[in-house]
């Protein structure tokens, strides 16, 4: 039996479409994310973030954690808080939907909204991690997981999404190579352990215009991603 909600984030079943694509050797899988307890992939990222920060005690009782988010991950972290008995204000802009409102009050965390766009740049993005800049100066004791550069956001998937993966499907991978899902950024970076191996970025046409250009969902530019975040390596697909 698991202990507590956080525990059976994860192992989220795997599933060959074998339906499609027809007339190829190609084989399709979809890993079903949103069987995690919080509803999608963020659940993740969210829960590492929030228990690496304890373990190193950045954060502890009467944390405050406060972080930008229109979906998941607001959810996930909310989740993640409530769990550890944590306080948590989310930032959320006049496009974030009712339902996810709705389910970050019902775990408990108090929700921030932002109606105007950032004045310099327009975008409602920048106009809520400002927000969440102003109330970091205003608590002493707050804490931004900051998900665009956290190393704990991609590491969470490094360590769990893709080694879970690889396990099913390509059990060779594991020693040297361990692909890892970047979400938040609209593309997909395969990490890899060796040093031979150059990572490969498949980009969510969905969501992103190109790659030099900027995220048409979030408003990320990739001019704006942080150094840690090396792209030399990094091939388009």
């Amino acid at each position: 039996m698991s202990e507590g909600i956080l525990s059976i984030i994860g192992n989220t079943p795997l599933v060959r479409l074998s339906r499609y694509p027809k007339g190829t050797d190609i084989r399709l899988y979809a890993k079903l994310e949103m069987l995690n307890p919080g509803g999608s992939v963020k659940d993740r990222p969210s829960a590492r973030i929030i228990e690496e920060a304890l373990r190193a005690g950045t954060i502890g009782p009467g944390s405050v954690i406060v972080e930008s988010s229109s979906g998941n991950m607001g959810v996930g972290l909310a989740q993640a808080c409530r769990y550890h008995g944590l306080k948590f204000i989310c930032v959320v802009d006049s496009k974030t939907t009712l339902q996810n409102i709705r389910l970050l009050r019902a775990y408990g965390a108090e929700v921030d909204l932002v109606t105007r766009p950032d004045p310099a740049t327009g975008e409602l993005l920048q106009a809520r991690i400002e927000r969440v800049k102003t109330i970091l100066r205003q608590l002493d004791d707050a804490f931004w997981p900051n998900k665009y550069e956290n190393l704990d956001n991609p590491a969470s998937h490094y360590y769990s999404t893709m080694r879970e993966i690889a396990t099913r499907v390509v059990p060779s991978l594991i020693p040297n190579s361990s692909p890892a899902q970047l979400t938040g950024g609209g593309s997909t970076i395969a990490l890899s352990t060796s040093r031979s191996s150059r990572a490969r970025c498949v980009q969510e046409v969905s969501c992103c215009r190109d790659w030099h250009g900027w995220c048409s969902a979030r408003g990320i530019r990739k001019r704006e991603w942080p150094d840690r975040w090396a792209t030399s390596s990094v091939t388009r697909s």
